[in-house]
């Protein structure tokens, strides 16, 4: 698991949600999806309750790497996209 990667939400309310992982950190992972998990609140999350896509935002992964901000809609946008390649 690494920052930039989709995932799938697989246990809890937010079951079948998907996120983009925003940080990384032992066995949790910090997701966002630019609604109910908004970048500046996302959500913390065990690794083993999410499932990795075989997807990457490299663009988010390297803006939130280099620190720089990222819109919630870039966000919103990102996981649509890859969401209609499923």
């Amino acid at each position: 698991m690494k920052i930039g990667d989709i995932v799938i939400s697989t246990y809890g309310h937010d079951m079948g949600e998907w996120y983009i992982v925003e940080q990384v950190l032992n066995e949790y992972v910090f997701l966002v999806n630019g609604k109910s998990k908004p970048i500046d609140k996302p959500k913390k999350k065990k690794v083993k309750h999410i499932l990795a896509t075989n997807f990457f935002a490299e663009d988010i992964a390297n803006k939130l790497i280099g620190k720089q901000s990222v819109q919630n809609a870039e966000i919103r946008k990102t996981i649509k996209f890859f969401k209609e390649q499923n």
